[in-house]
């Protein structure tokens, strides 16, 4: 007997019924033989969409290509886990055909209730084809701010500042503000005595300015005093304003501050209040 006879037969001795069909050892390894294999085509299917996202020039962006392999990985996950399950599930004699029939029928009942999911998904795809946000940006969503951490189809959690993590249905956006698509201003504005010579606080300005510039590479147009912006018998509110790449307006701010607080001081000047406030342009 050849080799392919010897397997044959010891197929039809230890995997199969006295039927024909194969026993539930036969089944089992079939079924991890089946999940091994989808396994591994996912895993290539991922790895072949990732290539023709980066083919794409409109879509070069980094944070864009993390975002669109995300969900399309996600999407090649369910369709061949999908057609694993069915095959497994045939496999063991459970009727597939009546199940996606049932599941049509009851798709659509379902349907009816369920238009929520439905507008939250395309709302889903609206964002991510108008590129209103990506993972990684800096956003504030209905009042909620932070990072976005996961984009879905569905649902967009935010990492806040504090380590909370808001879970937001799409179609339930109302006002997004994106401070990650344009270099931003940080906005310091800071009160000092009405008798303060002006062209010592200029100087000092500038001279925080130029080493905040020397030392920080993500600042893209050098801090600098926009003058007095309001006044009383007591102080003058003095304004400063910087631009910053995205996201590190707050990290510019914090600087000025320092800085201009810290340079009054060796000067004897006195501050009596800092108000911040940032701006996307």
């Amino acid at each position: 007997m050849n080799l392919w006879g010897q397997i044959q037969a010891w197929i039809t001795e230890y995997m199969k019924t006295d039927n024909g069909d194969w026993n539930f050892l036969a089944k089992i390894l079939i079924t991890l033989f089946i999940i091994a294999v989808v396994k591994i085509v996912v895993k290539l299917a991922t790895q072949g969409v990732n290539k023709l996202i980066k083919r794409d020039i409109h879509i070069i962006n980094y944070q864009k290509h993390r975002t669109l392999t995300n969900i399309m990985g996600k999407a090649v996950k369910v369709f061949f886990y999908f057609l694993a399950l069915v095959q497994i599930l045939d496999l063991f004699g459970v009727p597939t055909g009546s199940i996606i029939a049932t599941a049509g029928v009851g798709g659509i009942a379902i349907g009816f209730g369920a238009k929520s999911v439905v507008e939250d998904i395309i709302s889903g795809m609206f964002i991510l084809f108008e590129d209103q946000y990506r993972l990684g940006d800096t956003v504030v969503i209905d009042g909620f701010e932070g990072t976005i951490l996961e984009f879905g189809l569905r649902t967009t959690v935010i990492r806040g500042y504090d380590g909370s993590h808001y879970i937001i249905t799409n179609g339930d956006i109302h006002s997004l503000v994106n401070r990650s698509k344009e270099n931003q201003r940080a906005n310091v504005t800071i009160q000092i005595p009405y008798n303060t010579d002006m062209e010592v606080v200029k100087e000092l300005v500038q001279n925080v300015s130029d080493r905040l510039v020397e030392e920080f590479d993500y600042i893209t147009k050098a801090p600098y005093l926009v003058g007095v912006t309001a006044s009383n018998n007591h102080t003058k509110t003095l304004t400063i304003w910087g631009w910053t790449k995205p996201g590190k307006q707050a990290s510019l701010e914090l600087e000025i501050r320092g800085g201009v607080i810290e340079a009054l001081e060796e000067k004897g000047i006195q501050f009596t209040g800092v108000l911040v406030e940032e701006e996307i342009k």
